[in-house]
Order: structure tokens, then sequence, then C-alpha cells
């Protein structure tokens, strides 16, 4: 048996990262964020 970390190392040396795409917020349920978002002001206001 192969440890955690020798284990991580093998899966991540069969990936890579996917390009950064532009999509309008509907067509993009599902997926993952490249960069942080964060809101101009709370809604709703505290």
């Amino acid at each position: 048996m192969i440890s955690i970390e020798e284990a991580l190392q093998q899966l991540l040396a069969h990936v890579q990262a996917l390009p950064e795409e532009t999509k309008h917020p509907l067509q993009a349920l599902g997926q993952v964020l490249a960069e942080d978002v964060a809101a101009d002001f709370d809604i709703p206001p505290l």
C-alpha cells in the first residue's frame, strides 16, 4: 500500500488545470470559480 502523499503525487502528475472561461452567471451553474468574487455592498444590507 502507498502513502496518501505518494498517491497524491501520482494523481497530480496526470492532471492539468483547465483554461479560464468567461460565462454569464446563469451559464456557470455547477462550475468552479477561477478567483474569489466579492460584492461591492451587502444584499440585504446589514
